[in-house]
């Protein structure tokens, strides 16, 4: 059985006219608020020319990946090969499904027979207990590859064009990094490739942050560490939030278009 706040959209909550403040259930207690980082202006995020890592002699964009795998775990993506306009398409599209009325998005949801909770699919995370602090946000959680594993029930009819080329080209993006991390090491280019193997499982997260009356008071996504080799974040030029945590300090990511994460 799940939990019976499962189905609670926070899309709906947040249309609530009369709403103030979160609800209790999303409402962090005052020692996990967020806080405001003055060190931001210190530190700036690394930039990486995915494009130029395949290239044997460019040295100095290698250097770049070394420093930024160990001094921070992530980059900014450059040189991708993604036009803006495709980005943006998705992006674009993304936004449409998350305004669809309750009952088409419904179509995609996550919770089957109104019993069985699964990852893929539409709606929230999964609540475990009655203690659990919300997340102020709603996601369309999908597989991406292997290919022939996709449940196309649970993809939105605009966004299965738009997201079979965006794995494609992800996906090169991240063989690229892969390669170069493995060169780093002094490794065959294949080394971590062979290592997550053909049939890699790679999936895709939107999520959704609605507006908030009181988001000093609440986590759009609680604190975490992916566990996958590589993340791409494919982020809002218009929505801030993202934060990172460097040197026991929380700071606010650039609204940068692509940002790579290496765990």
């Amino acid at each position: 059985m799940v939990h019976q706040d499962q189905g609670k959209l926070v899309q709906v909550v947040a249309a609530n006219v009369g709403l103030v403040a979160p609800p209790s259930g999303y409402m962090l207690s005052e020692e996990n608020r967020p806080t405001t980082v003055a060190q931001q202006a210190k530190l700036v995020i690394p930039i990486v020319d995915v494009s130029r890592l395949a290239m044997p002699d460019d040295v100095e964009e290698a250097a770049k990946l070394r420093s930024a795998l160990q001094s921070w775990g992530l980059f900014v993506v450059t040189g991708h090969g993604m036009s803006k306009e495709f980005l943006n398409e998705i992006l674009e599209a993304t936004r449409k499904f998350f305004h669809l009325p309750l009952e088409e998005k419904q179509k995609c949801g996550n919770v089957i027979d109104g019993v069985n909770f699964q990852n893929e699919g539409y709606r929230i995370d999964r609540i475990d207990s009655d203690e659990q602090i919300l997340d102020w946000c709603d996601r369309l959680w999908l597989q991406l590859q292997p290919e022939d594993e996709r449940r196309l029930q649970f993809w939105p009819h605009n966004l299965r064009d738009l997201l079979h080329e965006y794995t494609l080209e992800s996906g090169r993006v991240t063989m690229n990094v892969l390669k170069a991390m493995a060169k780093l090491l002094n490794r065959e280019e294949g080394f971590f490739i062979n290592m997550v193997g053909e049939r890699f499982k790679s999936y895709s997260r939107f999520t959704y942050y609605p507006p908030c009356p009181r988001p000093d008071l609440v986590n759009g996504l609680k604190p975490h560490t992916d566990n996958s080799v590589i993340t791409l974040i494919l982020m809002d030029k218009d929505v801030g939030g993202l934060h990172v945590l460097k040197d026991g300090h929380w700071l606010m990511s650039p609204c940068s278009v692509m940002t790579c994460w290496s765990s």
